[in-house]
């Protein structure tokens, strides 16, 4: 999982452009772009305004506790790991209705 996939996730989720993030964070667009294709990652700074412009913790956007949480042989893709943190941050009650929803539906 790389940085970048997880941070074009979060761009798409919250409808905004790489554009609109360096505007609202005041990082510059190339190094947004950097990230999204260079594979680099974030310094302290950028990390700490990445974090609260998405309202997530470092480990969350980093991907720090997730990642190393699956076997590699389960192939997770970048979307479906994006859902268990998503799941593993909900409330109970959500959690409850993804479980009937998932249930319901086999």
């Amino acid at each position: 999982m790389k940085f970048g996939d997880l941070l074009l996730l979060k761009l798409r989720e919250f409808n905004i452009t790489q554009s609109q993030l360096s505007r609202d964070t005041g990082i510059p667009k190339t190094t947004i772009s950097g990230w999204l294709n260079a594979g680099r990652l974030p310094d302290y700074s950028s990390l700490r305004a990445l974090c609260a412009y998405f309202n997530v913790s470092a480990d969350e956007l980093l991907m720090t506790e997730t990642y190393n949480d699956f076997p590699k042989s389960l192939n997770i893709s970048t979307e479906e790991t994006y859902l268990i943190i998503a799941y593993r941050n909900s409330e109970n009650e959500i959690k409850e209705k993804i479980k009937s929803l998932l249930l319901n539906n086999r």
